[in-house]
């Protein structure tokens, strides 16, 4: 039974990946509902795939690296990682290294897989937070029990224990900005000057909000310093 429930989940999903730019809303997961933080998975898609696209540089240098090496070293993956603020709570999240490593691995078992795609395929862990995840735990040494009861609260989602709605996003585009603003190291003042000379200040708001929503969801440390990485040779 579980075989069969994961084959189907496996066909939505191929249909849903295939289908996923034809709507003008993105979605970030399948059917109405699904469990807390299962959208990150989807997030963290769209955001390498939008890497790819606008900040070609990140995989031109991850490229500079398999060329390199005849085994790419874990601590070049790791400065790799951070050369374009890819971290969060200052470490190289999970997510971020299985995608470089897979697409390492990809480059050297498929000479034909192109040098400007990531290998996403079963490389990116979920956040969810499964049912038998949701329970009270309090742990005195480390938080107040207040501040316990609230985590547990916010874990207690409707329509039912631990889920959520799907969340959508009207503007896609949204994924690009962040990428611009934490990969490429560009301002938001600078991308909302680039969309049109009116409002910029107005439009640089809806563009850092955007940039944190996002950032959030693939859960990221938002870069906090002006600069671009530094070009590599």
């Amino acid at each position: 039974m579980q075989n069969g429930a994961n084959r189907e989940k496996g066909a939505l999903l191929e249909s849903w990946h295939t289908n996923r730019h034809t709507s003008p809303e993105l979605r970030l997961g399948i059917g109405e509902h699904q469990y807390l933080g299962a959208e990150a998975k989807e997030a963290r898609y769209e955001f390498l795939n939008s890497v790819r696209k606008v900040a070609p540089a990140v995989l031109n240098d991850l490229r500079r690296l398999w060329q390199g090496y005849d085994t790419v070293p874990t601590s070049e993956i790791d400065a790799w990682a951070r050369r374009y603020h890819l971290i969060h709570q200052g470490n190289v999240p999970a997510w971020v290294a299985g995608a470089a490593v897979a697409t390492l691995e990809a480059w050297t078992r498929c000479p034909a897989w192109p040098a400007d795609e990531f290998d996403l395929n079963g490389t990116i862990a979920s956040g969810e937070i499964l049912p038998n995840d949701i329970e009270f735990k309090w742990n005195p040494h480390i938080e107040t029990r207040a501040a316990a009861i609230e985590r547990f609260r916010r874990l207690d989602v409707r329509p039912g224990a631990g889920e959520q709605v799907v969340i959508s996003l009207r503007t896609p585009e949204h994924f690009e900005w962040a990428v611009r603003f934490q990969a490429l190291g560009e301002s938001v003042k600078r991308i909302a000057s680039q969309l049109g000379p009116d409002a910029v200040e107005e439009r640089a708001h809806t563009i850092g909000a955007a940039v944190r929503r996002v950032l959030g969801l693939v859960q990221l440390d938002r870069r906090n310093h002006v600069g671009r990485p530094k070009n590599q040779n």
